[in-house]
């Protein structure tokens, strides 16, 4: 092509560019509420608390911390406490006495009044304690493509019969925060009762990270005794030999509300639909499942079976 003709055809190019403003309409904002409630159990009781915060416009880069709101906490539809808020942590204390831990069985409820929103409601029931009748651990259970060794956890336990159970599955340090991931080990599985499930991601979805958390329902295994096998990768160090190191880990099987579920699923998928696949490009958007009312979050309970174990050291290779 003549270098003239090419000059001429750039600048046609760039004269008809046109710069469009798009305006994004501002909702009303709306409170955005976080918070899960567990019986006191040992060896780690909850911190037990209600994060406040507020939807922003897109643009917008102020603080959506509220701290000035009263908040409401019921027990079995009776006023319990008026929760005050702690600087220090960011957070509507829940009484940390042990008497004022939840009850299975029993309902929990929070209204939530602040000037310049709407008032906000959630109510959960906090279901019944399921345990983990044994447990059996194989250091070192497989390697993958990249020569990393995966060490696999084997739990049993019933399910209740004649009702409708949801379970989370996690593998954690031992010296564990129940709201911060980073404790947390990745997890997968064969077990058809979790790869079934909406949010496990595909084996084609070599891209993404495994899930921390594993959620599955009792629609295959309700009344009965099962054995679920889980596999994640235990710490590995090399010197003059190549080993695992000796460590601990809690195990933790949770018995959890519908409504937990359903925000915990969806927003796995919503992360998920966030990151680029690389053959279908990006997901649709999914909207979070919410139980609160007139705003967004998550109030719910579940009850808790830990077990805790150490590992020993374990040499992988000579």
């Amino acid at each position: 092509m003549n270098k003239t003709y090419l000059v001429i055809l750039v600048l046609l190019l760039f004269s008809c560019t046109k710069e469009i403003e798009i305006n994004i309409p501002e909702d009303q904002h709306k409170l955005v509420v976080y918070s899960t409630i567990v019986p006191l159990t040992f060896p780690r009781p909850k911190d037990l608390g209600i994060v406040l915060q507020s939807s922003k416009h897109i643009f917008d880069t102020t603080t959506s911390i509220i701290d000035d709101a009263q908040v409401l906490y019921y027990e079995n539809m009776i006023l319990k406490d008026t929760l005050k808020y702690a600087d220090s942590i960011n957070t509507y204390v829940i009484s940390e006495s042990m008497s004022d831990y939840p009850i299975a069985g029993n309902t929990y409820s929070i209204k939530i009044i602040n000037k310049g929103y709407d008032t906000v409601t959630a109510s959960t029931t906090i279901p019944s304690k399921v345990n983990i009748t044994d447990t059996v651990i194989t250091p070192i259970a497989y390697f993958d493509e990249t020569g990393s060794v995966f060490s696999e956890i084997s739990i049993t336990f019933t399910d209740p019969a004649n009702e409708t159970n949801y379970y989370e599955l996690a593998v954690s340090d031992i010296a564990f925060s129940y709201d911060t991931p980073s404790d947390y080990y990745e997890l997968s599985t064969n077990d058809k009762i979790i790869t079934s499930e909406s949010y496990y991601p595909s084996l084609m979805r070599f891209d993404v990270h495994k899930p921390k958390y594993l959620l599955f329902t009792d629609k295959e295994i309700n009344g009965k005794e099962h054995t679920l096998n889980v596999y994640y990768t235990p710490p590995q160090k090399e010197s003059d030999k190549r080993y695992i190191s000796a460590h601990y880990i809690s195990i933790h099987l949770r018995n959890v509300t519908e409504e937990y579920y359903k925000f915990k699923t969806t927003m796995i998928q919503q992360l998920y639909s966030r990151q680029e696949d690389i053959l279908y490009g990006m997901g649709e958007p999914l909207d979070v499942e919410s139980n609160i009312r007139n705003g967004y979050g998550l109030f719910a309970g579940f009850n808790n079976d830990i077990v805790s174990l150490h590992i020993n050291k374990q040499v992988i290779s000579e």
